[in-house]
């Protein structure tokens, strides 16, 4: 299972849009976040962040998925891109297996 973080703050490209033309995108994103939801996507959650601390990441929106395995996370990707995402939203997003506290903290003891 791979648990992948995605955080995006909006372009400004998508500050100048009306309300109906940032609604008629949205319906063209609908139907692809269900397509990949059919590839066995599971939302853990999807949040505007609250952090304003020293260490804050600095963006606005951050969804969290658990994903069945890493070749469906290249086929989401792809998907999120034809959508035309990235021309509206700055976006970064981080994945790897899920797993516990002991392999990560052996990983980090590791290095």
């Amino acid at each position: 299972m791979i648990l992948y973080i995605e955080l995006w703050n909006p372009r400004q490209k998508w500050l100048d849009m009306t309300i109906e033309e940032r609604e008629s995108y949205m319906e063209t994103v609908e139907p692809v976040m269900q397509e990949t939801m059919s590839w066995g996507l599971e939302m853990a959650g999807w949040t505007v962040t609250k952090g304003k601390g020293e260490h804050e990441a600095g963006y606005q929106y951050m969804a969290i998925w658990k994903i069945p395995e890493e070749s469906i996370v290249h086929k989401v990707e792809e998907a999120v891109a034809k959508t035309g995402w990235h021309e509206y939203f700055e976006q970064i997003n981080s994945w790897g297996t899920l797993s516990g506290p002991d392999e990560v903290i052996g990983d980090m003891m590791g290095l």
